[in-house]
């Protein structure tokens, strides 16, 4: 009788019922979620078997009425005579299950692997975010680059510079312009856009006596000083060789822009209370901006050359 009774109380909690038996208390199915033990491992979730003095979930006596087909006063006498054979010194010792000692269940270790047959552990990886950062570190870097480009590319870099620190601007192109001399050559533009500023006229006779070179002024259509600084109009872009505090250094370099470079329009424009030189003066200033690429690709002189675009 003693097996039976104990088979079906297995049965019971296997099915995860809650399971009173009378005079002792409830054996109470618990299911617990996964849970992390370590910072490596998680453990599945599983069911394990606890137990309480209140009377809860379904009486032994009422599925032994059940499954033996007999009234409640025998299924009673049946549940009596399994608790007499199962208890010994205030402890309860259920065949294939476990005991109930002292208000606690420690279960059978056969019943709990039955309980969780597929009961494992999951190994988590190694967190590593060095990857991760490496990149985002790339990312990063590629953004910076593209952004930059695009910002060169479009003259913003140099008008900015050109704003922040001007004077910076004119000793750098200062120290890039050769000055020329008398064998330097004149490199023609191929540019169709730019529109030749007027040259050095030399010729020499076919009579054995050679005149000499004389440099001729080139006159501003605004004024008759040759080297008279122009204002800027409102919404050009102006190509910009270099920004000087006084105008004899803004007057020397641009004679020495037009004897070496003559088919530029080179002027001098008011830069506030500076002296711009300019090489180009053009209402657009994408056009403005891909002669000046031009003009880098054409001579090393005019790799500091930027676009300054008068706003106002």
């Amino acid at each position: 009788m003693k097996k039976q009774i104990d088979t079906i109380i297995f049965n019971t909690l296997r099915k995860g019922r809650d399971l009173y038996l009378p005079n002792v208390g409830t054996l109470v199915v618990r299911r617990t979620s996964a849970e992390r033990s370590s910072k490596h491992r998680i453990e599945a979730p599983y069911r394990e078997v606890v137990f309480t003095g209140e009377n809860r979930g379904v009486s032994l006596i009422d599925i032994i009425v059940l499954i033996a087909s007999v009234t409640q006063e025998r299924a009673t006498d049946i549940y009596s005579q399994w608790l007499q054979q199962s208890q010994t010194d205030g402890v309860v010792t259920i065949g294939g299950v476990g005991v109930v000692r002292d208000r606690q269940f420690i279960a059978d270790k056969s019943f709990a692997e039955k309980m969780n047959p597929s009961r494992k552990f999951v190994a988590l990886p190694s967190r590593s975010h060095k990857t991760l950062y490496v990149f985002v570190a790339l990312c990063v870097l590629v953004a910076v680059g593209v952004g930059g480009y695009m910002l060169y590319s479009n003259g913003a870099l140099q008008s900015v510079r050109s704003v922040a620190n001007p004077e910076q601007v004119a000793e750098e192109s200062q120290s890039t312009l050769i000055e020329p001399t008398a064998s330097s050559e004149q490199e023609p533009t191929s540019v169709q856009e730019t529109v030749a500023a007027p040259s050095v006229a030399s010729e020499q006779s076919a009579d054995a006596v050679q005149e000499p070179v004389v440099e001729q002024a080139v006159v501003s259509p605004h004024t008759t000083d040759a080297y008279a600084p122009l204002p800027m109009s409102a919404g050009y872009s102006y190509a910009v060789w270099g920004v000087y505090s006084e105008r004899a250094n803004a007057e020397r370099y641009m004679r020495a822009v037009r004897s070496r470079f003559s088919d530029l329009e080179s002027h001098i424009y008011i830069y506030g209370e500076r002296y711009m030189v300019a090489v180009y003066e053009r209402p657009s200033r994408s056009e403005c901006v891909r002669l000046v690429a031009r003009l880098k690709s054409r001579d090393a002189a005019f790799k500091d050359m930027w676009v300054y675009t008068n706003s106002r």
